[in-house]
């Protein structure tokens, strides 16, 4: 089964209220950086949708949580882990970590660094035409020099808290700690921020997996000491400043042109599912296979069937309005099932 199809089934499997509407998918974590241990680990599925028009355009809505609690739903975010939501991940458990496309994108606007990994991974989703007509072709739009702000704060606020200083916890992971005295992993992200974002600084591009994985692993492995990543984070962090001050990308963020796509994105998604225009985008179809087979009948004298519909193009199809009844009763079957 095609890896789209695995993650599509996947997340039908989880309490995700639009599996159908996802437009970008992929593997995030350390499976997008390249940087895994060497144990078993979970499957992080990170992704963005569009929702259905009227949590976009109405008021917000109210949903029942388990507990039978009446609260507002939050149409722009989905996390779920199957481990629960305050149990460990182990080996085999899924993360998914999904947003809406305005949600996305106004965490990219923002520079947020995590969110602006999803311009440069590929994209895994079934249905991808959107994302990759409208934010792929367009990624340069959602990039600015401020960016490379947010990936030195980020690394330098987890820096902080590897080393018990200012606020948020000590580390994330105690096992991590006790074997190596910190918390290795986010070490490793910090590190992996700082090159990220130089990088982006100078080349307008993130690349994953991380070329320097060979390097990430060593840190996540507890080839070095705290001090050795201390000194790793200054010089990198030094580096970002200076390519983020001789970077070549625009110094704002255009949020007007941000808008602008994302608005074609949405109005073209919620007309794919509207009922006439699906009605409309099967007739549309079934006419290009009957222009194939007028050819065929043309070459050769004989009838043809339209694809697997039963429908035989042969002279009477002459007569143009002939062809549009037809084809439009046609698409009407097929659409009702």
């Amino acid at each position: 089964m095609p890896i789209e199809l695995q993650f599509a089934d996947i997340i039908k499997k989880t309490p995700f209220m639009w599996p159908d509407s996802i437009i970008h998918l992929f593997v995030g974590g350390s499976g997008a950086h390249g940087a895994v241990g060497n144990k078993p680990t979970d499957l992080d599925l990170n992704g963005v949708y569009i929702q259905p028009v009227e949590f976009v355009l109405g008021i917000p809505q109210m949903r029942e949580d388990e507990e039978g609690n009446k609260k507002r739903f939050d149409p722009d975010t989905q996390v779920w882990s199957s481990s629960g939501d305050h149990a460990k991940n182990t080996a085999g458990d899924v993360d998914l970590n999904l947003y809406s496309l305005r949600k996305w994108a106004n965490m990219a606007a923002t520079g947020n660094t995590t969110a602006l990994e999803f311009l440069f991974v590929e994209n895994k989703a079934p249905k991808p035409d959107i994302w990759n007509k409208h934010i792929y072709l367009n990624k340069d739009v959602f990039l600015s020099a401020r960016a490379g702000f947010h990936f030195l704060e980020f690394a330098k606020n987890m820096l902080k808290r590897l080393k018990g200083e200012g606020m948020g916890k000590h580390g994330q992971r105690p096992e991590l700690e006790q074997e190596f005295g910190y918390d290795v992993k986010a070490a490793m992200h910090v590190i992996r921020v700082l090159c990220e974002g130089i990088e982006l600084m100078k080349h307008g591009r993130i690349t994953l997996p991380r070329p320097e994985v060979v390097t990430l692993k060593g840190i996540r492995s507890g080839d070095f000491k705290l001090e050795e990543i201390e000194r790793m984070y200054a010089d990198l962090a030094a580096e970002l400043q200076q390519a983020q001050a001789n970077s070549k990308l625009p110094a704002e963020i255009d949020r007007a042109g941000i808008s602008r796509i994302i608005t074609e994105a949405q109005k073209e998604f919620w007309s794919w599912h509207s009922e006439p225009a699906q009605v409309l985008a099967k007739a549309l179809n079934i006419a290009v296979m009957w222009i194939a087979a007028t050819m065929e009948l043309a070459s050769t004298g004989k009838a043809v069937e339209i694809g697997n519909t039963g429908l035989v193009v042969s002279d009477e199809w002459k007569n143009e309005d002939r062809v549009k009844k037809d084809l439009l009763e046609l698409a009407l079957k097929l659409h009702r099932g």
